[in-house]
């Protein structure tokens, strides 16, 4: 039996772009994502902001995480306005700017990073607002990438 854990470190970027290096790894425990096990739900992309971590699994699942220290809560879990069979979800970057002053996150972008086409379009870069109760999000902007030579399904990671 495999297990998910959840382990910060890597490399912070921050809007300044300036990055900072993480020193430490920390175990906080399993990821408490929706259906781990079946096939299609497997983990993806992952970005902090402030004391919050988001987690994504493959589709488009939402899961995310209040920090305080060597603890972490699960706050809410929703499916993704973007929320598809080719949503790959294979990574979670948030911008600089909210889309309102009051949201709790900057605006998420998402990798759909899927072979198969999303809505008859491929390499789709979705801009998502999440709602302030940690409940939803709302779907902003698709980005499209100009596959020129090829790249498809690989593009966006």
């Amino acid at each position: 039996m495999k297990k998910i854990c959840l382990v910060l470190a890597a490399t912070v970027a921050l809007c300044t772009s300036t990055n900072i290096g993480a020193q430490k790894v920390e175990y906080l425990g399993q990821l408490q994502g929706e259906n781990h096990k079946m096939k299609g739900h497997s983990y993806q992309g992952m970005d902090v902001y402030g004391n919050y971590l988001v987690s994504l699994q493959d589709k488009g699942i939402a899961t995310i995480y209040k920090l305080s220290g060597k603890k972490y809560t699960k706050q809410g879990q929703f499916h993704l306005a973007s929320y598809d069979p080719v949503n790959h979800s294979n990574v979670l970057t948030f911008g600089c700017d909210k889309f309102d002053r009051k949201d709790p996150f900057p605006l998420a972008y998402i990798s759909q990073c899927h072979k198969k086409p999303y809505n008859g379009m491929k390499d789709v870069l979705f801009v998502e607002r999440i709602a302030p109760d940690l409940q939803s999000s709302t779907l902003v902007q698709t980005i499209l990438y100009d596959d020129t030579v090829g790249d498809f399904g690989y593009a966006l990671q």
